[in-house]
């Protein structure tokens, strides 16, 4: 049976690891090992070679023993059970295998289990590797030397040259080749780079060596590539003290230093640079925060999966660091940054012990806030005012403070108990109430080495140039620090508050002036059938990043195994969708008022097709096109008859939906699986 290609899948971006510091050295005898591995496993996509010993350590699987012993021609099993794949910890291997020579995907065999497990603790999990066609690409080479290949492969596996020169170079070759995608990061004169290997040579290319050490620490990718580097694998670099330095600087080493910056030019990707990660947490950090799109919007029809996708690079990030909102017509700078607003202080009735006072004290002064006493004893004055003078003095000295401050501490519980006293009942006190923007402002300078997303979902419905105000300079981001290019002046509310959350004279409220910082990411959703309602004008439009989300027809997604039953007939989701998306194309010219895959959410019954579907082509598309060509609202196998929403609601309702669906050229699931059985 003749049918169309599967549609393109989505993947997810590759956590590139720049902050990991673990190391991977004895490189080619991990290279040796994979290889060995696909050649004893039948060359099959998918290897599961390890299996636990004692519950915390790992060994290769005994299906594969007598295999490799026979491929390698050797009896003892020792040096493969010592190998890096068995004994260094996972995000190593991660970092080696799969992102710098991207011979295949590493992973769990229990994938609930979290790549950083393995940190602390030296416990190793069971692991399989996915392959890619990298290995393919060095099968056919060594292919070349099937006699040669044990004496080659129990060398390298030794980590030791072997004794046919002309294998080595070529398999050295290779690896730099599948690495030169690799993106690296150091710091050096308080300066973070980001740089590929085409860097290096460029600098080569000038006469000029390179630095080779991370003035810090060195991290990541550029960690297991210094191993690779100073274990002679690479054919170009090599180490002097803290530099790289040329290896030679013939013909044809320039020509494959051009040659590497042509196939970069055939690869269509943005650089995603991913935050640090220290090695000693088990947090795990976002994916990646992309150097140059800190802002994005994503647009599309409705139900295109724009929220979906959102979700999507969240999903996997502490709550904590993911703020959200929605944008509606009444939102307003106060609902965004925030605003004072009345509060009602009911009288306090919560018991603390004395030590719970001690510590409530001892943070206060700790917090740098001024006068910390005197609003310690207004604000718990209810619970002090109770306790002995001895007990008091306990609590002043534990904190801290000298017995000076006692008297202190008795002035402000009876202005505590003053104020109290105005209203026995409740008081009406007014104070700032920050809103999302403000919360995340906080809390991405509270931890700058953390990505903390504000994700703003349906950005045009709401008046943009009225809820940012002057916010809309601190989206210009410097493209080097990734801070806002131009600080503002913030509120007097908005400094004291923030001044109260970081301290006074941090770097986020410096001189009373507000600063992106480089973590804080912003994504917006917006629907292109919206973008009437409050036109974004271009100032505001320009310091954002747009990414288009395309309809997705695959039948390989949620979506795609949707079902439309109209009273007993099942129509696929997205064959319907195809076709009627054709036909509100042609109606508007226009690619706004299509639906998307996700414009539903499960199954649905011929109800929630009409009240859901078919109103919003009515009102959207064909109300306008009544009584034209270009209304698609037509019954009958020809669809000579136009019919009008409100005809949907009567007896004969399912047949005109029937009909509606052969006027489309929408066939129903029966006659499609009968079609297919008939051409097989």
């Amino acid at each position: 049976m003749k049918i169309r290609p599967k549609s393109i899948a989505e993947r997810h971006e590759l956590n590139l690891r720049q902050g990991i510091k673990s190391s991977l050295s004895s490189i080619r005898s991990i290279i040796a090992l994979v290889y060995t591995l696909y050649r004893s496993n039948n060359r099959k996509a998918i290897v599961e070679y390890s299996e636990s010993t004692n519950g915390e350590q790992i060994k290769l699987h005994s299906i594969l023993e007598n295999r490799i012993k026979t491929f390698l021609g050797i009896d003892d099993l020792n040096s493969i059970n010592n190998n890096p794949l068995f004994k260094s910890q996972m995000e190593a291997l991660q970092v080696g295998i799969e992102l710098i020579f991207k011979l295949g995907k590493v992973e769990f065999i229990d994938n609930t289990i979290a790549s950083s497990a393995e940190r602390t603790g030296g416990n190793r999990y069971k692991k399989r590797i996915r392959f890619g066609t990298n290995i393919q690409i060095i099968d056919i080479f060594l292919s070349s030397y099937e006699a040669d290949l044990p004496m080659f492969l129990n060398k390298w596996l030794q980590n030791q040259k072997s004794e046919k020169r002309e294998i080595d170079e070529g398999i050295k070759k290779m690896l730099t080749i599948f690495s030169e995608e690799t993106q690296f990061k150091i710091r050096y004169n308080n300066q973070e780079i980001s740089f590929q290997q085409e860097g290096i040579y460029q600098e080569f290319a000038n006469g000029n060596t390179v630095v080779g050490r991370d003035e810090h620490e060195n991290v990541g990718p550029f960690r297991v590539f210094k191993s690779y580097v100073k274990e002679g694998l690479h054919p170009y670099i090599s180490e002097n003290g803290d530099e790289f330095v040329a290896k030679n600087t013939t013909k044809d080493a320039l020509e494959y230093y051009q040659i590497v910056s042509n196939a970069l030019d055939l690869i269509p990707k943005r650089t995603q640079i991913t935050t640090l990660v220290s090695s000693d947490t088990d947090t795990i950090s976002a994916k990646s925060i992309n150097t140059e799109t800190r802002q994005i919007v994503y647009y599309g029809c409705p139900g295109s999966g724009k929220s979906y996708k959102v979700k999507e690079i969240t999903n996997t990030i502490d709550a904590n660091f993911v703020f959200r909102t929605t944008f509606h017509p009444d939102t307003d700078y106060a609902s965004f940054v925030g605003c004072y607003k009345p509060k009602g202080n009911k009288i306090h009735k919560i018991e603390y012990s004395k030590q719970q006072l001690i510590e409530i004290l001892t943070t206060m002064k700790d917090s740098d806030l001024n006068y910390p006493m005197h609003r310690f004893g207004v604000e718990y004055y209810f619970a002090l005012e109770p306790l002995t003078r001895a007990e008091r003095k306990e609590i002043t000295l534990a904190a801290g403070f000298t017995d000076a401050y006692l008297v202190e501490m008795d002035k402000s519980i009876a202005a505590g108990k003053h104020i109290q006293h105005i209203d026995k009942e409740n008081i009406i006190s007014y104070e700032f109430s920050p809103q999302v923007l403000t919360n995340a402002y906080v809390k991405a300078w509270q931890d700058t080495e953390k990505p903390v997303y504000l994700i703003i979902e349906e950005i045009n419905r709401g008046n943009c140039a009225q809820i940012f105000g002057d916010l809309f300079q601190l989206l210009d981001r410097d493209k080097t620090t990734g801070k806002s290019e131009y600080p503002i002046k913030a509120d007097k509310d908005l400094v004291a508050h923030i001044e109260k959350e970081l301290g006074v004279g941090h770097e986020g409220i410096k001189n009373g002036e507000l600063c992106l910082p480089p973590n804080l990411i912003i994504y917006a959703t917006m629907n292109t059938s919206d973008q009437s309602l409050f036109p974004m004008d271009s100032a505001f439009k320009r310091r954002w990043d747009w990414e288009y989300v395309p309809i997705n027809y695959s039948k390989d997604i949620d979506s795609g195994k949707f079902i439309i039953n109209i009273d007993g007939t099942e129509y696929l989701w997205v064959e319907f969708l195809e076709k009627v998306n054709e036909k509100i194309y042609d109606a508007t010219n226009s690619e706004d008022k299509q639906m998307g895959n996700f414009f539903i959410k499960k199954n649905i019954d011929t109800k929630e097709f009409v009240n859901k579907v078919m109103f919003y082509l009515w009102n959207e598309v064909c109300k306008e096109e009544y009584g034209t060509q270009r209304n698609f609202f037509r019954r009958e196998r020809e669809g000579k008859t136009e019919f009008k929403f409100t005809d949907l609601f009567g007896t004969d309702q399912a047949a005109i939906l029937n009909e509606f669906m052969t006027g489309l050229g929408v066939k129903s699931i029966s006659k499609l699986e009968t079609e297919e059985t008939a051409a097989e």
